[in-house]
C-alpha cells in the first residue's frame, strides 16, 4: 500500500478503512462485462462460430490459442492460404473454403465465381478453389453476389458431387444460395448473425448474446466473425467460458445446421422454377 494511501486510511480512521474495503471488494467481485449480460441458459444448444478471411498465418495465433472448436474460411488462391489451412487442422480446426463470388461477367480462369458459367467452368474452378485449400471440407461465400440462380445451381452440384457442404453467408438479402443448397439436398447451413459486424467490443458482445438466443431459441445457430477485426479473438475468449457454463456447445461448423432467423426471415427458401 503507497504512502499517501495509508495516510488517507490513518485520517479517515477505522471506519474509512472498512469503507474502501467495502469498496474494493464490490470491485473485485464485480461482474465482467459479458458476465452482466442476459446469456440464456443454453440447455446443450449447439454454436458453430465461423472466422472468415483468412489469408494466411498472420493473426492466427489469438484465435488457435481459444478453447472451441472453430471453423476457419481461407481464401483460395492466396499465397499463404494453404500453409494457414495446414496450421489450423494441427491444431485442431476445421477449415473451408471462403468463395470469392462477383455478379460481373468474368474470366473462367480468374479467382472469382462469375455468372453464366457452364457448368465444366464451375467444375474446374471449385478444384482449383480445393487445391488451394488443403483438407476444406465446405465453402462459404465472401462478400459478393450469389443471387444467380443458374451459378448457385452450378455450385452446390459440384460441392455435392464432393460430399462437400454450403454455408450462406447472407452478403445479400436475395441471395439465393441457401436455397439451392437446400434444393441440392445438403443440411440446411445459413449464416445467423455477423459477430463483429459494427467492429466494436460492446457490439460483438451484444452478437454474441443474440447468437446465444438464437441457438437457445432453435436448438442450434451459426455466427460469423473476421479474423481481421482486432476486438473479434479477445471476446470470443471471454465468452466461449461463460458460453459453455451456460450450457451451450462449440462444434465444428460440419456437426453444425442452422435455420433462417428473423434478419435473414426474407433469403429465399426455394429457387424459381
Amino acid at each position: 500500500m503507497g504512502r499517501d494511501m495509508a495516510r488517507t486510511l490513518k485520517r479517515w480512521g477505522g471506519g474509512g478503512l472498512a469503507v474502501v474495503v467495502a469498496a474494493l471488494s464490490l470491485v473485485i467481485s464485480a461482474p465482467s462485462p459479458a458476465e452482466a449480460l442476459d446469456i440464456p441458459e443454453g440447455h446443450g444448444a449447439v454454436i458453430a462460430i465461423v472466422i472468415d478471411d483468412v489469408l494466411d498465418n498472420r493473426k492466427l495465433d489469438a484465435f488457435l490459442e481459444l478453447d472451441a472448436a472453430i471453423t476457419y474460411a481461407v481464401f483460395p488462391f492466396s499465397r499463404g492460404g494453404a500453409h494457414a489451412s495446414e496450421r489450423i487442422r494441427k491444431a485442431g480446426g476445421e477449415v473451408i473454403v471462403h468463395l470469392p463470388v462477383t455478379s460481373r461477367r468474368s474470366r473462367t480462369s480468374g479467382r472469382k465465381l462469375g455468372p453464366g458459367w457452364p457448368a465444366a467452368a464451375v467444375e474446374a474452378f471449385v478444384e482449383r478453389a480445393l487445391a488451394s485449400v488443403p483438407g476444406a471440407v465446405g465453402m462459404n461465400n465472401h462478400k459478393g453476389s450469389t443471387t444467380n440462380v443458374r451459378s448457385m445451381r452450378r455450385l452446390m452440384a459440384a460441392l455435392k458431387e464432393r460430399d462437400l457442404f454450403f454455408l450462406d453467408s447472407v452478403t445479400v438479402e436475395n441471395t439465393v444460395g441457401y436455397a439451392a443448397a437446400l434444393e441440392a439436398g445438403m443440411p440446411s447451413r445459413i449464416n445467423n448473425i455477423f459477430i463483429d459486424g459494427q467492429g466494436s467490443v460492446l457490439s460483438a458482445r451484444r452478437s454474441l448474446v443474440r447468437l446465444a438466443r438464437m441457438a437457445a431459441a432453435a436448438g442450434s445457430a451459426i455466427g460469423i466473425g473476421h479474423l481481421q477485426r482486432p476486438s473479434t479473438a479477445a471476446v470470443l475468449r471471454e465468452f466461449i467460458p461463460l458460453l459453455k457454463a451456460k450450457g451451450y456447445v462449440i462444434l465444428p461448423l460440419s456437426q453444425v445446421t442452422s435455420v433462417p432467423n428473423h434478419w435473414t426471415r426474407n433469403v429465399p427458401r426455394t429457387l424459381p422454377k
